[in-house]
């Protein structure tokens, strides 16, 4: 039993699905569903209980709600790598395309289309359900004590609800795809500002918790600057794009012609770029002037040494005015 068994189960989030399609026609692409995005993000133990209360009568309404999730989840990202080769028939002729007499493939544009739309929903919908399973700790105790929870909850931006709080919005799937950039800014940036105890002790307390108003304080503040210098950084290396009806920051779904991007939208994302630098910096200088006038605040924390100017006649150094 998995966590979809059947077509019907597919059709009831995406209602375009045919009849005809079977089961086995699709079986490779539920597993890579489950194994690359599920499992990785609640575990494997966490997966294979809700798998076995699936069915059940007496499972609770957060449980439904959870599978419900973890179900459409498991659709999007299954029809997303379906787009890739649907159709496609291998065998020792050689590689062709089905192409009935009263239909044809899909042109690429609608077809990157759907892919792009059924990952994004993938990703939103398991998102959902580790947001449900992190609020419901009693419930959903073998994904609390998952080694994948440590891992996706040891990062100060774990999930897109973070940066929208921080006052930027992105879509989960580009969060996700942050991950790399974030280890580089924390590492570069924020252990050093930090220091490395105080940064461990930050992550245990967003890990197990209880986190103290001070305590929630720094680690408001600290997203505030880390997620404008990832996204700065980001913006070279990814195809990124911007939503015009909400200015939300997404992956492009063409990636492979990213470089092809009309002008008008790299002027928009340079713009962008050099706005969340300078505001990342900016928060960054208050980060660093309120752990100054909090220090005492934390016992993992240790007060740099200021730097004093030589301001000697006979120094080195010298002003250009």
């Amino acid at each position: 039993m998995k966590i979809i068994d059947s077509v019907l189960e597919i059709k009831e989030h995406y209602s375009a699905i045919q009849s005809g399609l079977n089961i086995s026609d699709i079986k490779s692409y539920i597993d890579d569903a489950i194994n690359l995005h599920l499992v990785r993000a609640i575990g494997l133990q966490q997966y294979s209980d809700l798998v076995a209360m699936k069915n059940k009568e007496d499972s609770s309404a957060a449980q439904k709600h959870l599978i419900f999730q973890l179900q459409r989840s498991a659709a999007g990202f299954t029809l997303a790598y379906y787009t890739n080769s649907g159709a496609v028939q291998i065998n020792s002729a050689g590689i062709s395309v089905i192409k009935g007499n009263n239909s044809a493939p899909v042109s690429d544009k609608k077809l990157a289309a759907l892919k792009k739309q059924c990952m994004s929903d993938g990703y939103r919908s398991l998102e959902h359900a580790v947001i449900l399973m992190e609020n419901s700790p009693l419930v959903f105790t073998a994904y609390h004590t998952s080694q994948e929870r440590q891992i996706q909850r040891s990062r100060i931006l774990s999930v897109s609800t973070e940066y929208s709080n921080s006052g930027i919005l992105i879509t989960p799937q580009l969060c996700q795809a942050l991950t790399g950039f974030q280890q580089s800014i924390e590492q570069d940036i924020i252990e050093p500002l930090l220091g490395e105890n105080l940064l461990k002790h930050i992550k245990a307390c967003l890990l197990s918790g209880p986190v103290s108003p001070k305590e929630q304080q720094l680690i408001d503040k600290i997203r505030l600057v880390m997620s404008r210098l990832i996204l700065a950084e980001a913006i070279l290396y990814l195809p990124i794009v911007i939503n015009e009806d909400d200015g939300c920051f997404d992956l492009s779904p063409n990636a492979d012609s990213s470089n092809q991007i009309h002008a008008a939208v790299q002027n928009r994302l340079v713009r962008a770029m050099i706005m969340m630098r300078d505001n990342g910096e900016s928060n960054l200088e208050s980060l660093r002037k309120w752990l100054k006038k909090n220090a005492l605040e934390f016992s993992t924390y240790t007060l740099p040494a200021e730097i004093k100017m030589n301001d000697s006649s006979c120094s080195n150094i010298y002003s250009f005015l």
